[in-house]
């Protein structure tokens, strides 16, 4: 299938300050571009703000010495990650986004706003605490400049529509993430993880340069349908030139219900496209941006025509993300959504 290029997007006009409104007029436009008519994903290269070469790569030589640990100490020592709390260790092959094909082949762990929420370090190697905040506290500037703009892309004249849902950051979740090598056989290339759409309003995702794998495929609505997860038809691998470390920003499936899917979610999965690729260990991090647990989750009025009502009801940020890892995790819709 042909390589899909990830438009780079220079995001320093909103992240870093100072810059003339015509410089983020330009970003705004091409942010308004990917989301509302391209793949929903555009790659950004660093610095941004303090998210810088220096902080990916120590997060990620922290994320390596963490899951390079005995197994018996990742399903022993390490805090368990749980649907609720939404922190801590994932094992191998126990989520699977894409049901239809079973259990994804990776394990991960999950940090949240320190002084909001208990991460429990235990079992982790030492320094790796001290990483994943560097990344985090440096990541949080950038996300708000993500907000707006998208806010200013949309046309809202409310650069802060978005943004001002992340006042205490209690449900935006920095993830680790290590696919290990796995079997190549042939034909179809094995997917090490499933068909889906992240849940929130954007995905930042760092990868490190030529990494392979990652293939993306536009979605009608905010989630992908079991016949598209289970379909070979219209994915392609996404690539970013070049060797350094960078950050590819994805919309979720929030970002379609709250902006009445003016902008689409983006289906992506990873899959082993060779066999050298298969016998290799892949690392990623994401930080997965969603609205505070209060904040309200509806559609501008801006986005509707005269007279025209929303596709999706209100919903608070805590309700929405409740049902969708519950869902992940259980395979069922949460009970109280249904109650």
């Amino acid at each position: 299938m042909p390589d899909q290029a990830v438009p780079i997007l220079d995001l320093t006009p909103y992240t870093d300050g100072g810059a003339d409104s015509e410089a983020r007029a330009r970003a705004a436009t091409a942010m308004d571009s990917a989301c509302r008519g391209g793949s929903g994903f555009v790659a950004a290269r660093l610095p941004m703000a303090s998210v810088n070469e220096d902080v990916v790569r120590k997060a990620f030589a922290a994320a390596k010495e963490l899951f390079d640990q005995p197994e018996d100490v990742k399903l022993n020592s390490m805090r368990r990650l749980t649907a609720e709390t939404n922190c801590g260790y994932s094992p191998l092959s126990v989520e699977a986004l894409d049901r239809a094909r079973g259990p994804d082949c990776k394990e991960a762990f999950n940090v949240r706003k320190s002084g909001v929420h208990d991460n429990d370090y235990s079992g982790c190697p030492p320094g790796f605490a001290e990483a994943a905040t560097a990344l985090w506290d440096a990541l949080e500037a950038v996300a708000i400049g993500t907000c707006e703009c998208a806010a200013d892309g949309l046309g809202l004249n409310d650069t802060s529509f978005f943004s001002r849902t992340l006042a205490k950051w209690d449900q935006v979740t920095l993830r680790f993430l290590h696919y290990p090598p796995c079997d190549w056989a042939g034909g179809a290339p094995p997917v090490r993880c499933g068909a889906h759409t992240d849940f929130g309003l954007f995905t930042f995702l760092f990868v490190l340069g030529g990494e392979e794998g990652l293939q993306v495929k536009r979605v009608e609505g905010s989630t992908v349908s079991d016949t598209d997860a289970g379909s070979e038809h219209g994915w392609r691998a996404a690539s970013v030139p070049g060797d350094e470390p960078c950050c590819i920003i994805n919309t979720g499936a929030l970002t379609a219900r709250w902006t009445d899917e003016h902008y689409r979610a983006t289906a992506h999965r990873v899959v082993v496209p060779s066999a050298e690729a298969a016998g290799r260990h892949r690392y990623s991090i994401a930080f997965f941006v969603d609205p505070d647990t209060d904040a309200v989750v509806e559609a501008h009025p801006l986005m509707l025509a005269p007279g025209e009502k929303p596709k999706y009801p209100p919903i608070t940020g805590k309700d929405y993300l409740l049902d969708r890892l519950y869902e992940a995790h259980h395979g069922t819709a949460r009970p109280s959504a249904t109650a």
